[in-house]
């Protein structure tokens, strides 16, 4: 089962690798968040981990940034907690 502090360190994987990607396609802050229908606050929150996405947001996220969702989730490492395979 994955608990509370693991689904913080999915989500602050996936928000370091968006961050990452923004910054080095150089895209605005304010063109995600208009995306996303949002705004550039909730946007940071999201990079820094402190707001969560959902799916249907994490696709619309990959498009803003021109990439494939995989690229935001494939791969994330498993804790010493959990397996990804436990999660299904």
């Amino acid at each position: 089962m994955i608990d509370k502090d693991d689904r913080s360190a999915i989500a602050g994987e996936i928000a370091r690798r968006a961050l990452a990607i923004r910054i080095s396609k150089q895209i605005d802050r304010k063109v995600i968040a208009d995306a996303l229908g949002s705004t550039s606050t909730r946007v940071s929150r999201i990079e820094n981990g402190t707001a969560r996405l959902s799916a249907a947001e994490l696709v619309v996220l990959a498009r803003a940034l021109n990439v494939p969702t995989s690229v935001l989730v494939g791969d994330i490492p498993a804790t010493d907690r959990w397996e990804i395979a436990d999660a299904y």
